[in-house]
């Protein structure tokens, strides 16, 4: 059994057509996809499931933010060229989401630059 993904920096398992440097990665033709992966640039990688959602927020005018609002935290999701990632986010085709080293993303496609997990703390 291989451990790594829980000891160490992961990289999520990337199907053979996707580019080394793409922002997230889709489920296969009518899989259903439970959970939602982030990765970190800093290695660490957290999931949380879709069913949890309570809304998906995009800006179209200047397509650099989606927000995913859980219960208990916003998962904003910045970069550039971001309409594919949020329309497959509505229909739960996502798998994984990853930080890109650069912000500088090939032209017109998706590149997420900053993933912010902002939880609420109850005082």
């Amino acid at each position: 059994m291989d451990l790594s993904r829980y000891t160490g920096k992961f990289t999520p398992n990337i199907e053979d057509n996707s580019e080394d440097d793409q922002s997230y990665g889709l489920g296969k033709e009518n899989q259903i996809i439970f959970m939602l992966e982030f990765c970190l640039k800093k290695g660490i990688s957290f999931a949380l499931p879709y069913d949890h959602v309570t809304e998906i927020a995009y800006d179209s005018d200047s397509a650099e933010e989606i927000v995913i609002g859980y219960p208990d935290r916003d998962i904003r999701l910045k970069g550039v060229n971001l309409k594919p990632i949020w329309t497959n986010l509505l229909f739960r085709q996502i798998k994984w989401i990853r930080e890109s080293d650069s912000k500088n993303g090939r032209e017109k496609e998706p590149c997420i630059y900053e993933i912010l997990n902002e939880k609420y703390e109850e005082n």
